[in-house]
Protein backbone atom coordinates (compact mmCIF):
# COMPACT_ATOMS: atom_id res chain seq x y z
CA UNK A 1 0.00 0.00 0.00
CA UNK A 2 1.25 3.46 -0.83
CA UNK A 3 1.97 6.12 2.22
CA UNK A 4 2.16 9.68 0.68
CA UNK A 5 2.42 12.42 2.78
CA UNK A 6 1.76 14.92 0.02
CA UNK A 7 0.49 14.66 -3.35
CA UNK A 8 -1.25 18.15 -2.79
CA UNK A 9 -0.53 20.07 -5.77
CA UNK A 10 -0.30 18.81 -9.62
CA UNK A 11 3.58 19.24 -9.73
CA UNK A 12 3.69 16.75 -6.64
CA UNK A 13 1.71 14.30 -7.98
CA UNK A 14 2.79 14.06 -11.14
CA UNK A 15 6.13 13.96 -9.79
CA UNK A 16 5.62 11.24 -7.14
CA UNK A 17 3.39 9.39 -9.43
CA UNK A 18 5.87 8.95 -12.49
CA UNK A 19 9.25 8.21 -10.01
CA UNK A 20 6.35 5.29 -8.12
CA UNK A 21 5.16 3.80 -11.79
CA UNK A 22 8.91 4.29 -13.66
CA UNK A 23 9.70 0.22 -12.37
CA UNK A 24 6.00 -0.63 -14.01
CA UNK A 25 5.82 1.33 -16.75
CA UNK A 26 7.61 1.99 -19.76
CA UNK A 27 5.98 5.59 -20.29
CA UNK A 28 5.62 6.60 -16.63
CA UNK A 29 5.65 10.22 -17.30
CA UNK A 30 2.45 10.00 -20.11
CA UNK A 31 0.65 7.43 -17.99
CA UNK A 32 0.86 9.48 -14.68
CA UNK A 33 -0.65 12.46 -17.13
CA UNK A 34 -3.29 10.44 -18.58
CA UNK A 35 -4.93 9.08 -15.02
CA UNK A 36 -5.14 12.42 -13.52
CA UNK A 37 -6.37 14.12 -16.13
CA UNK A 38 -8.96 11.29 -15.98
CA UNK A 39 -9.38 11.79 -12.21
CA UNK A 40 -9.88 15.80 -12.21
CA UNK A 41 -11.82 15.64 -15.74
CA UNK A 42 -9.35 17.52 -17.66
CA UNK A 43 -7.15 17.42 -20.43
CA UNK A 44 -3.49 16.28 -20.36
CA UNK A 45 -2.80 20.66 -21.81
CA UNK A 46 -4.56 21.77 -18.55
CA UNK A 47 -2.86 19.44 -16.38
CA UNK A 48 0.66 20.57 -17.53
CA UNK A 49 -0.90 24.19 -17.38
CA UNK A 50 -1.61 24.24 -13.81
CA UNK A 51 1.29 22.39 -11.86
CA UNK A 52 0.56 24.76 -8.76
CA UNK A 53 -3.21 23.96 -8.66
CA UNK A 54 -4.62 21.90 -5.53
CA UNK A 55 -5.97 18.87 -5.79
CA UNK A 56 -8.72 17.93 -3.20
CA UNK A 57 -8.56 15.35 -0.48
CA UNK A 58 -10.88 13.34 -2.29
CA UNK A 59 -9.22 13.19 -5.70
CA UNK A 60 -5.37 12.78 -3.79
CA UNK A 61 -7.34 9.50 -2.48
CA UNK A 62 -8.49 8.44 -5.69
CA UNK A 63 -5.13 9.18 -7.19
CA UNK A 64 -3.56 7.51 -4.62
CA UNK A 65 -5.30 4.11 -4.64
CA UNK A 66 -5.27 4.53 -8.93
CA UNK A 67 -2.00 3.89 -8.60
CA UNK A 68 -1.87 1.20 -6.38
CA UNK A 69 -3.87 -0.49 -8.62
CA UNK A 70 -1.28 -0.28 -11.80
CA UNK A 71 1.36 -1.33 -9.18
CA UNK A 72 -0.23 -3.98 -8.15
CA UNK A 73 -0.07 -5.07 -12.08
CA UNK A 74 -3.89 -3.86 -13.54
CA UNK A 75 -3.43 -2.17 -16.81
CA UNK A 76 -4.15 1.31 -16.88
CA UNK A 77 -6.66 1.24 -19.25
CA UNK A 78 -8.83 -0.46 -16.93
CA UNK A 79 -7.83 1.94 -13.89
CA UNK A 80 -9.44 4.23 -16.09
CA UNK A 81 -12.43 2.40 -17.33
CA UNK A 82 -11.67 3.74 -21.02
CA UNK A 83 -8.78 3.41 -24.08
CA UNK A 84 -8.45 5.59 -26.76
CA UNK A 85 -8.75 4.12 -30.55
CA UNK A 86 -8.79 6.15 -33.85
CA UNK A 87 -9.37 9.21 -31.41
CA UNK A 88 -12.48 7.92 -29.66
CA UNK A 89 -12.92 7.03 -26.12
CA UNK A 90 -13.57 3.19 -25.58
CA UNK A 91 -15.17 1.89 -22.54
CA UNK A 92 -13.18 -1.28 -21.53
CA UNK A 93 -13.61 -3.72 -18.41
CA UNK A 94 -11.57 -7.04 -17.77
CA UNK A 95 -14.34 -8.65 -20.03
CA UNK A 96 -13.04 -6.98 -23.47
CA UNK A 97 -9.39 -6.77 -24.78
CA UNK A 98 -7.99 -3.48 -24.33
CA UNK A 99 -7.95 -1.70 -28.28
CA UNK A 100 -4.16 -2.16 -29.52
CA UNK A 101 -2.76 1.03 -31.95
CA UNK A 102 -1.90 -1.61 -34.65
CA UNK A 103 -5.27 -2.82 -34.69
CA UNK A 104 -6.38 0.94 -36.09
CA UNK A 105 -4.56 -0.35 -39.38
CA UNK A 106 -7.74 -2.43 -39.89
CA UNK A 107 -9.67 0.53 -40.03
CA UNK A 108 -7.41 2.36 -42.76
CA UNK A 109 -7.27 -0.85 -45.16
CA UNK A 110 -11.20 -1.62 -44.84
CA UNK A 111 -11.89 1.90 -45.91
CA UNK A 112 -9.61 1.73 -49.29
CA UNK A 113 -11.12 -2.22 -49.95
CA UNK A 114 -15.08 0.17 -49.11
CA UNK A 115 -13.52 2.47 -51.31
CA UNK A 116 -12.67 -0.12 -54.30
CA UNK A 117 -15.91 -2.48 -54.07
CA UNK A 118 -18.49 -1.72 -56.71
CA UNK A 119 -21.53 -2.46 -54.99
CA UNK A 120 -22.52 -1.98 -51.51
CA UNK A 121 -22.93 -4.99 -48.76
CA UNK A 122 -22.77 -5.44 -44.56
CA UNK A 123 -19.39 -5.54 -43.47
CA UNK A 124 -18.98 -7.94 -40.20
CA UNK A 125 -16.96 -7.32 -37.18
CA UNK A 126 -16.03 -10.81 -35.74
CA UNK A 127 -14.94 -10.79 -32.37
CA UNK A 128 -15.98 -7.52 -31.70
CA UNK A 129 -14.86 -7.02 -27.79
CA UNK A 130 -15.38 -3.20 -26.95
CA UNK A 131 -16.70 -2.60 -30.00
CA UNK A 132 -14.02 -0.38 -31.58
CA UNK A 133 -13.66 -1.92 -34.70
CA UNK A 134 -17.47 -1.51 -35.81
CA UNK A 135 -17.86 1.21 -34.16
CA UNK A 136 -15.00 3.32 -35.50
CA UNK A 137 -16.60 2.15 -38.99
CA UNK A 138 -19.95 3.25 -38.65
CA UNK A 139 -19.24 6.51 -37.83
CA UNK A 140 -16.25 7.30 -40.05
CA UNK A 141 -19.21 5.68 -43.07
CA UNK A 142 -22.15 6.91 -41.76
CA UNK A 143 -24.20 4.88 -44.68
CA UNK A 144 -22.73 1.54 -43.70
CA UNK A 145 -24.00 -1.26 -42.46
CA UNK A 146 -22.41 -3.73 -39.78
CA UNK A 147 -23.31 -6.61 -37.66
CA UNK A 148 -20.67 -7.41 -34.83
CA UNK A 149 -20.45 -10.61 -33.35
CA UNK A 150 -18.61 -12.17 -30.10
CA UNK A 151 -18.61 -15.04 -27.93
CA UNK A 152 -18.72 -13.15 -24.94
CA UNK A 153 -22.37 -12.00 -23.70
CA UNK A 154 -20.45 -8.99 -21.25
CA UNK A 155 -18.72 -8.05 -23.95
CA UNK A 156 -21.72 -7.61 -26.43
CA UNK A 157 -23.04 -5.45 -23.67
CA UNK A 158 -20.38 -3.30 -23.29
CA UNK A 159 -20.16 -2.77 -27.59
CA UNK A 160 -23.91 -1.65 -27.49
CA UNK A 161 -22.82 0.81 -24.80
CA UNK A 162 -19.88 2.15 -26.81
CA UNK A 163 -22.69 2.40 -29.76
CA UNK A 164 -24.81 4.41 -28.20
CA UNK A 165 -21.33 7.14 -27.23
CA UNK A 166 -21.22 7.79 -30.96
CA UNK A 167 -24.72 7.71 -31.82
CA UNK A 168 -24.37 4.62 -34.20
CA UNK A 169 -26.53 1.89 -32.65
CA UNK A 170 -28.37 2.04 -35.55
CA UNK A 171 -26.16 1.35 -38.06
CA UNK A 172 -24.81 -2.07 -36.19
CA UNK A 173 -26.66 -5.22 -35.13
CA UNK A 174 -24.92 -7.84 -32.53
CA UNK A 175 -24.86 -11.00 -32.46
CA UNK A 176 -23.64 -13.71 -30.01
CA UNK A 177 -21.45 -16.21 -31.99
CA UNK A 178 -18.93 -18.65 -32.27
CA UNK A 179 -16.50 -16.74 -35.16
CA UNK A 180 -19.19 -17.26 -38.21
CA UNK A 181 -20.99 -19.50 -36.97
CA UNK A 182 -24.48 -17.79 -36.47
CA UNK A 183 -24.01 -15.44 -39.68
CA UNK A 184 -25.74 -17.13 -42.49
CA UNK A 185 -25.55 -14.74 -45.36
CA UNK A 186 -22.79 -13.90 -47.60
CA UNK A 187 -21.20 -10.40 -47.26
CA UNK A 188 -18.94 -8.25 -48.94
CA UNK A 189 -16.24 -7.34 -46.18
CA UNK A 190 -15.44 -9.78 -42.97
CA UNK A 191 -12.98 -7.61 -39.99
CA UNK A 192 -11.54 -10.25 -37.17
CA UNK A 193 -8.95 -9.27 -34.59
CA UNK A 194 -9.23 -13.21 -32.79
CA UNK A 195 -6.85 -14.89 -30.41
CA UNK A 196 -3.49 -15.30 -31.92
CA UNK A 197 -1.08 -15.99 -28.64
CA UNK A 198 -0.15 -19.63 -28.53
CA UNK A 199 -1.39 -21.01 -25.39
CA UNK A 200 2.58 -21.98 -24.39
CA UNK A 201 3.58 -18.18 -24.46
CA UNK A 202 0.64 -16.74 -23.57
CA UNK A 203 1.22 -18.15 -19.58
CA UNK A 204 4.21 -16.81 -19.50
CA UNK A 205 2.77 -13.10 -20.54
CA UNK A 206 1.68 -10.41 -18.30
CA UNK A 207 -1.27 -9.40 -20.08
CA UNK A 208 -2.69 -12.99 -19.26
CA UNK A 209 -3.29 -12.00 -15.86
CA UNK A 210 -5.87 -9.07 -16.21
CA UNK A 211 -7.14 -9.55 -19.90
CA UNK A 212 -9.87 -11.92 -21.03
CA UNK A 213 -8.15 -15.22 -21.88
CA UNK A 214 -11.33 -15.81 -24.12
CA UNK A 215 -9.86 -13.30 -26.52
CA UNK A 216 -5.93 -13.76 -26.10
CA UNK A 217 -5.58 -17.71 -25.97
CA UNK A 218 -5.22 -18.90 -29.73
CA UNK A 219 -4.68 -22.40 -29.60
CA UNK A 220 -1.33 -24.47 -29.16
CA UNK A 221 -0.11 -23.04 -31.93
CA UNK A 222 -1.47 -19.82 -31.78
CA UNK A 223 -3.42 -20.84 -35.41
CA UNK A 224 -6.98 -22.44 -34.05
CA UNK A 225 -9.79 -20.02 -34.33
CA UNK A 226 -8.04 -18.16 -37.63
CA UNK A 227 -8.34 -21.38 -39.41
CA UNK A 228 -11.68 -21.73 -38.33
CA UNK A 229 -12.49 -18.53 -39.48
CA UNK A 230 -10.64 -18.86 -43.07
CA UNK A 231 -12.53 -22.12 -43.57
CA UNK A 232 -15.96 -20.18 -42.46
CA UNK A 233 -15.37 -17.42 -44.62
CA UNK A 234 -16.27 -20.16 -47.83
CA UNK A 235 -19.70 -19.44 -47.80
CA UNK A 236 -19.86 -16.42 -45.47
CA UNK A 237 -18.04 -14.08 -47.98
CA UNK A 238 -19.70 -12.87 -51.04
CA UNK A 239 -18.25 -12.78 -54.72
CA UNK A 240 -16.38 -9.96 -54.85
CA UNK A 241 -15.42 -9.33 -50.98
CA UNK A 242 -13.00 -9.14 -49.01
CA UNK A 243 -11.69 -10.28 -45.29
CA UNK A 244 -9.06 -8.77 -42.97
CA UNK A 245 -7.82 -10.32 -40.18
CA UNK A 246 -4.88 -8.94 -37.60
CA UNK A 247 -2.57 -11.60 -37.34
CA UNK A 248 0.68 -12.49 -35.09
CA UNK A 249 4.22 -11.30 -36.75
CA UNK A 250 5.65 -15.12 -36.58
CA UNK A 251 2.27 -16.40 -38.76
CA UNK A 252 2.56 -14.75 -41.81
CA UNK A 253 3.61 -17.08 -44.36
CA UNK A 254 1.75 -20.31 -42.54
CA UNK A 255 -1.49 -18.21 -42.59
CA UNK A 256 -1.29 -16.91 -46.05
CA UNK A 257 -0.13 -20.28 -47.20
CA UNK A 258 -3.62 -21.75 -45.38
CA UNK A 259 -5.83 -18.65 -46.86
CA UNK A 260 -4.26 -20.03 -50.16
CA UNK A 261 -5.17 -23.50 -50.33
CA UNK A 262 -8.70 -22.51 -48.75
CA UNK A 263 -9.41 -19.70 -50.87
CA UNK A 264 -6.90 -20.77 -54.80
CA UNK A 265 -8.71 -18.15 -57.37
CA UNK A 266 -8.72 -15.31 -54.88
CA UNK A 267 -6.15 -12.60 -53.98
CA UNK A 268 -4.45 -13.29 -50.53
CA UNK A 269 -1.79 -10.49 -49.25
CA UNK A 270 0.38 -10.00 -46.39
CA UNK A 271 0.23 -6.39 -45.18
CA UNK A 272 3.86 -5.11 -42.95
CA UNK A 273 3.29 -2.90 -39.59
CA UNK A 274 5.06 0.03 -39.44
CA UNK A 275 8.05 -1.61 -37.97
CA UNK A 276 8.09 -3.99 -41.25
CA UNK A 277 6.05 -7.30 -39.38
CA UNK A 278 3.67 -9.83 -40.93
CA UNK A 279 0.77 -7.97 -39.01
CA UNK A 280 -2.48 -8.20 -41.60
CA UNK A 281 -4.07 -10.73 -43.79
CA UNK A 282 -6.15 -9.49 -46.49
CA UNK A 283 -8.24 -12.00 -48.96
CA UNK A 284 -10.00 -10.55 -51.83
CA UNK A 285 -12.36 -12.97 -53.79
CA UNK A 286 -12.30 -12.56 -57.39
CA UNK A 287 -8.46 -10.93 -57.42
CA UNK A 288 -6.08 -13.67 -57.55
CA UNK A 289 -2.28 -11.77 -57.30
Amino acid sequence: MIDVSDVGTIRAALKFGRDLLRPFSDSPSSDVQVLLASIMHQSKAWILAHPAHFLPGELQEQFIESLNNICAGEPLPYVLGYWEFYGRKFKVTPDVLIPRPETERLIELAQDILDRQTHSGMAVDVGTGSGCIAITLAAERPGLRLLATDRSREALILAKENAALYSVAEQIDWLQSDLLGSVKARVMLVLANLPYIPSGRLKKLSVAAYEPMLALDGGAQGLDLIKSFIYQLTDRLAEGGAALLEIDESHGTDVAAFASEIFPRAGVTLIQDLAGLDRYLSIQLGKKV
